[in-house]
């Protein structure tokens, strides 16, 4: 039981950083393609994310999902590991009942 327990927490924490590495790849992705068009402005100027992705709203969108990826990612990963970390608890207080 513990033990199904801690794998269907260990699957989520895998799970759950997959799909933030995803987003992270989205963002950058974002990032270096607007990046490569605004390249003609001096790296002086100062920094502005709407004016940097270039306002289209396409681009907007994509890194707009790509942050509630990365937000509802990691908070598998939390949910995961506390799911990990109770398992370990009963694991525990069995041991203690046995001993």
């Amino acid at each position: 039981m513990v033990d199904s327990i801690s794998s269907a927490g260990i699957q989520g924490v895998k799970a759950g950083m997959s799909g933030i590495g995803q987003a992270a790849q989205n963002i950058a992705g974002v990032t270096a393609r607007t990046a490569s068009t605004d390249s003609s402005d001096s790296l002086a100027s100062s920094y502005s994310p709407a004016e940097s992705a270039g306002s289209s709203p396409d681009t907007i969108v994509n890194v707009t999902e790509s942050l509630i990826q990365l937000s509802k990612s990691e908070s598998q990963v939390q949910a995961s590991a506390k799911v990990v970390e109770t398992g370990g608890d009963v694991l525990g207080m069995l041991l203690d009942v046995k001993a």
